[in-house]
C-alpha cells in the first residue's frame, strides 16, 4: 500500500502549509497496482503541483473537481462516484433499474467491482443516498450525446428556394407558396436567384424579383438578410415573424 501524505489537525500537511486542495481524492487500492497509483499521482501533480491532497478521510468539497482511481482519469464533478461517495449506507439500485435495497457502502462497492461497473450517487439528498450500478463513462457519453441532439433540434432549420431572372409569375407564385409552407413550420428561407451568361449584367432584375417575394410573404416573414451578390447568385434570407 502506497504511503499517504499526512495532514495535521488544522488541515495542515506535513510540510506545514494549509491544504486548500484544487484536487481531492478518495483512493482505495485494494485491487489497484502500484504503477497505476504512481500514474495517478503524476497526473494530479501536473495539474496542481502545490495543492494535492491524497488520502482516505479527506472531506470532499462541492466546488472542486474530483479524481477517481478508475484508470487514473480526471472526472469533473457531476455525480459522486465510487470512493467519492461519503455515506456509510446507500440505497442500491441495480444496473437494469431494480432495487437491491439498503446496504453498506462497502457492500455496494463490492457489488460494483464484482459486476465491473461504477457505483454512482444519483440522489445524494435522499436518506440514505440513492446509488446505482452503471458504466459511468458510457452514461456520460450517452448524456452528452442526448444534450448535443437536443441542441441541434433547437437550431432553426434553413430551407432554400431557387429562382431565375426569367421566372414568370406562375412559377413565382408556386415558389412563394413553397416558401410560405417552410416559414409556417418555423424555418428560415433562403431565396436564391441564379444568373447565367449575360444575365449577371442585370442584377436589378434579381433585386426586383426578390422584392416581390418579400412583399408577398410580408404577412408572415421579415427580411433577415437583404439581397446581396454571392458569385453568380443573388441571395436574400427570410425568417418567420
Amino acid at each position: 500500500m502506497p504511503t499517504q501524505e499526512k495532514t495535521g489537525k488544522d488541515g495542515v500537511g506535513g510540510g506545514g502549509r494549509p491544504h486548500t486542495p484544487i484536487f481531492s481524492a478518495f483512493l482505495n487500492y485494494e485491487g489497484g497496482s502500484l504503477s497505476s497509483y504512481h500514474n495517478l499521482i503524476a497526473t494530479c501533480r501536473a495539474q496542481s503541483p502545490d495543492h494535492l491532497v491524497i488520502g482516505h478521510e479527506i472531506p470532499l468539497t462541492d466546488d472542486c473537481p474530483l479524481i477517481t482511481n478508475l484508470g487514473g482519469e480526471l472526472i469533473s464533478k457531476g455525480y459522486r462516484t465510487n470512493y467519492q461517495i461519503r455515506s456509510r449506507e446507500v440505497r442500491l439500485i441495480a444496473e437494469e433499474g431494480g432495487q437491491i435495497g439498503i446496504v453498506s457502502l462497502r457492500e455496494a462497492m463490492h457489488a460494483a467491482r464484482a459486476a465491473g461497473l461504477d457505483l454512482v450517487e444519483v440522489a445524494g439528498q435522499a436518506d440514505p443516498p440513492v446509488c446505482r450500478l452503471m458504466d459511468y463513462k458510457k452514461f456520460l457519453y450517452e448524456k452528452q450525446k442526448k444534450e448535443k441532439e437536443a441542441r441541434q433540434a433547437q437550431r432553426t432549420e434553413v430551407k432554400e428556394i431557387r429562382l431565375r431572372p426569367k421566372t414568370d409569375d406562375y412559377h413565382l407564385g408556386f415558389k412563394v407558396k413553397q416558401a410560405r409552407g417552410f416559414l409556417e413550420e418555423g424555418a428560415k428561407v433562403k431565396v436564391r436567384i441564379l444568373f447565367r451568361g449575360r444575365e449577371i449584367t442585370h442584377p436589378e432584375i434579381g433585386r426586383e424579383l426578390l422584392r416581390k417575394v418579400a412583399e408577398q410573404l410580408g404577412d408572415i416573414a421579415q427580411v433577415d438578410s437583404r439581397p446581396k451578390m454571392q458569385g453568380r447568385t443573388m441571395l436574400m434570407v427570410l425568417s418567420p415573424e
